[in-house]
């Protein structure tokens, strides 16, 4: 059976170590309702319509889409600096 990292690799011809740190980023820190915002931001940037089953889908590497996939990684970025900002407030509090 393939994994999510197999699937990317052969998907979008990667190497193995940058498909694991795609698949990591995505699963560890795509928010609730990314699908949503996804499809909002793709519509903003380029124009173009699509439904959230076909972001999952990408998502999920049943599908080939590099734009979402992008877009993806920019929201699961925003979402790793949020909680990593939110991480340091509550360090410094309790120190």
């Amino acid at each position: 059976m393939k994994t999510n990292i197999d699937n990317l690799r052969d998907l979008y011809d990667m190497q193995t170590h940058t498909s694991e740190k795609v698949v990591k980023l995505l699963e560890e820190h795509l928010p609730h309702g990314y699908a949503k915002k996804a499809k909002e931001k793709l519509l903003e940037q380029t124009q173009r319509k699509v439904s959230e089953t076909w972001v999952r889908q990408v998502k999920n590497f049943q599908a080939k889409d590099l734009q979402i996939v992008n877009i993806l990684l920019i929201i699961a970025k925003e979402n790793k600096a949020v909680a990593e900002a939110e991480l340091s407030k509550t360090e410094k509090l309790t120190s």
